[in-house]
């Protein structure tokens, strides 16, 4: 079979993505061996333009690549492969470039590149073994001279052998050579980038290290030395950076880790030191982290032990503390901390956390798992902690307590279990509003929330300071099915008179607002029931257009209907109010 085309184009109709001129495609053979040719010249929207020619035979046991090759950017690509899956699937490949140019494609990253790379393979069930005999690559890239060479063989069991491995590019370079062998480790790693300035778009500093594995595969060993400065990724920068490690792995696990970042800076953050310090064993080991700097700074200790065959660890956390944008936090006491891997559950002890204006404890050991339970007392939180986050026209001052007391069992079907209590004591908020500040005070602010038996219940009390009440609860049955409506909400004796001090001089407002409203249906149909009433209002203003008199206004509910009646006064006479509203079709 043999196609011609002067001309094919992708998608057929509208704006060509692909086009391919002057293609030449033929196959021929039998079921037990094929043979196919192409030629073609094309270019796409994401693709330069490129003349393509393929050589290929195969059957239904193999596929051999003669040759594939691709004249673009200035050079040749050319593939050679040889595809087996008779018994296992092998491969065997080169790949050749010539003089390869990407300046005009990418004017702001331009590379020449030549170079080969010979492999081959085999995958048999799950393990596979690959080997690179020949690795070369030269040319340059941005002015900067590159030059990758060596060879490699490995496997799926993590046994490598590479001869030598080189990758430079500029006055940077890495090495790798060395073997992880059937018991034997003896490989190096060495780093050393003086000026890694624009390697990448936006990469900078130098780089300098080694990294040893010693040792056998029994007791293998890591060494590692590196030392980084003035990096730069972005808008992000480093000073410096060290790292040191020595670690051991015989019947336990154990050595010594030492990592310092001195002065890392992006724009909101701005840290002069990270410093890592972790030593011991299995069996006896500790990890010290600090960190300084802006907007958090701060210190922890963590030590434990760890047994390898129950597959736990115990340890504890103390000398923690931290600097952040609302004050201090502080833990007051060590937290004990138990991880069972086999029962994939952790326990942390009791321990409060402390700031000048909050507290925070946790009573009672929580054993976190598959089920638990966990409890969690706010013992005191004065809003001024806040005031870093409010706007300038906000003040807010008052102290909350609570707790939380938390249940789960994800063995069984349905939700958590849990109640949630906060009461404020004292708590005043001031907004300013048009020029004059409006000042709303609490003596008493109680909210709960509740999820128990399959209903999910939210309730609250407000006592406004010489002012009214507002109290209810929502609930919703079957949060997870049905989502079924019920509760009550409540206002009583709400005086209009509250917002007066944003009125200007002769003007105000006067009112009472009560109400009784019970809910009812589901989420997605709810009901309302009940009646709410505005009497004795009074608005005085220069926006009104006449001179009002104490009036009243009344609403009824009745599940998705509602009726308005009511009667403004004014010194020329009244004005009857009358109304309804049905909100049924929109269920």
């Amino acid at each position: 079979m043999e196609l011609k085309s002067k001309q094919l184009a992708w998608p057929f109709s509208g704006e060509k993505q692909f086009q391919a001129d002057d293609v030449q495609l033929k196959f021929s053979g039998q079921n037990d061996r094929l043979c196919a040719g192409l030629l073609h010249r094309g270019e796409g929207q994401s693709l330069p333009p490129a003349k393509i020619a393929l050589n290929a035979k195969g059957n239904e046991r193999q596929i051999n690549l003669d040759k594939l090759t691709v004249n673009a950017l200035e050079g040749k690509t050319e593939l050679k492969a040889l595809l087996d899956w008779q018994q296992a699937i092998s491969w065997r490949g080169e790949l050749t470039l010539d003089g390869i140019n990407t300046a005009k494609e990418v004017p702001d990253w331009p590379s020449k590149l030549n170079g080969r790379i010979k492999t081959q393979g085999s995958l048999y069930g799950g393990s596979w073994q690959m080997s690179v005999p020949e690795l070369k690559i030269t040319g340059n890239v941005k002015q900067n001279k590159v030059d990758v060479a060596g060879s490699l063989q490995g496997n799926s069991y993590l046994q490598w052998k590479i001869p030598g491995l080189h990758l430079a590019l500029g006055p940077n370079s890495a090495d790798i050579k060395g073997e992880l062998g059937v018991k034997d480790l003896n490989l190096d790693a060495t780093i050393d980038a003086p000026h890694l300035d624009n390697a990448l778009p936006g990469l900078g500093g130098t780089a300098k290290g080694l990294v040893k594995v010693r040792g056998t595969v029994d007791a293998p060993q890591l060494l590692a030395d590196i030392t980084a400065r003035a990096l730069r990724w972005q808008e992000l920068t480093i000073a410096q950076v060290n790292v040191k490690g020595d670690v051991k792995s015989t019947d336990q696990i154990g050595g010594n880790l030492d990592v310092r970042v001195d002065r890392i800076s992006q724009p909101g953050v701005n840290i002069s030191l990270v410093q890592l310090n972790a030593k011991g064993t299995e069996k006896q080991h500790e990890l010290r982290l600090r960190v300084q700097g802006d907007p958090v700074s701060g210190q922890l200790a963590l030590a434990g032990s760890f047994d390898r065959q129950a597959e736990r660890w115990k340890g504890s956390l103390s000398d923690t503390r931290f600097q952040t944008p609302v004050g201090p936090v502080a833990l007051t006491r060590s937290i004990a901390l138990d991880y069972r891997n086999l029962e994939q559950k952790i326990s942390i002890g009791p321990h409060c956390w402390t700031n000048p204006n909050a507290e925070l404890c946790v009573p009672e050991t929580i054993d976190a798992g598959a089920s638990g339970r966990a409890r969690v007392n706010l013992n005191r939180f004065d809003l001024a902690m806040l005031k870093p986050f409010m706007p300038e026209a906000t003040q807010a001052s008052g102290v909350f307590t609570g707790n939380a007391d938390v249940s789960w069992d994800t063995t069984k079907e349905g939700l958590p279990q849990g109640k949630v209590t906060l009461s404020g004591r004292n708590v005043k908020v001031t907004q300013v509003v048009n020029d004059a500040p409006l000042p709303v005070a609490f003596d008493t602010l109680n909210l709960s929330a509740d999820l128990h038996n399959n209903r999910a219940e939210l309730g609250w009390l407000i006592r406004l300071t010489n002012n009214g009440q507002l109290d209810g609860q929502v609930q919703v049955t079957d949060p997870q099915g049905r989502r079924n409506l019920g509760g009550n909400v409540n206002i009583s004796n709400f005086s209009l008179a509250m917002i007066n001090p944003i009125f200007a001089r002769g003007e105000k407002a006067e009112g009472r607002l009560n109400a009784r409203l019970r809910l009812g249906g589901n989420v997605k149909s709810p009901q309302l029931f009940g009646q709410m009433q505005l009497s004795g209002v009074d608005i005085d203003g220069n926006f009104m257009p006449f001179d009002m008199q104490p009036s009243q206004l009344a609403m009824n509910f009745n599940g998705t209907r509602s009726t308005l009646q009511g009667t403004v006064n004014t010194r020329q006479g009244q004005i009857a109010l009358s109304g309804n509203a049905d909100w049924t079709q929109n269920r």
